[in-house]
């Protein structure tokens, strides 16, 4: 036996050991504290699912170089990147892959996913974006930057809101 059929059969023998498990705990609460737990499972189970995918981008950060030297800028070839633009606004970014981008004009504050902090950069810095990370970028001035990707799958997904 093997395929679908398998997979199913070991996901339903998990769930009733869970089940199990968790019935039998729940036994030593008594009647009433047990119809609580049962009645708060599905939210807590909610809650600690968004906190790990929270997380999942917590240990990826940006780092900004503040007004690099010439020197280092000619040594990555800037020059020679892509440009991009946007208008002032908010939108939505998923970074597929490391991003470095040179700032020759804007100001943007990048905010984590599910996060309220935020990191602040603009005209003149080196940034750089790892891979997987997602964030809302609130551009208070217009962007125009200089930009890499550092593997060959170099899409970012943005939607202005």
């Amino acid at each position: 036996m093997s395929g679908p059929v398998t997979k199913c059969y070991y996901v339903f023998t998990l769930f009733n050991l869970l089940f199990i498990v968790f019935d039998a705990f729940t036994h030593f609460l008594g009647p009433f504290r047990r119809k609580d737990v049962i009645k708060t499972l599905p939210m807590r189970l909610l809650n600690l699912l968004i906190s790990m995918a929270a997380d999942s981008n917590s240990n990826l950060r940006i780092t900004i170089e503040r007004n690099p030297p010439q020197s280092r800028l000619a040594e990555l070839n800037i020059k020679c990147w892509p440009k991009w633009g946007c208008s002032p606004g908010k939108y939505q970014l998923k970074f597929d892959a490391e991003e470095t981008c040179y700032l020759l004009k804007g100001k943007v504050k990048a905010y984590p996913k599910g996060s309220s902090d935020f990191v602040e950069f603009g005209a003149g810095d080196l940034v750089t974006i790892p891979k997987g990370f997602s964030c809302t970028w609130d551009v208070s001035v217009a962007v125009d930057k200089y930009y890499k990707f550092e593997s060959t799958s170099s899409s970012t997904s943005s939607t202005s809101s």
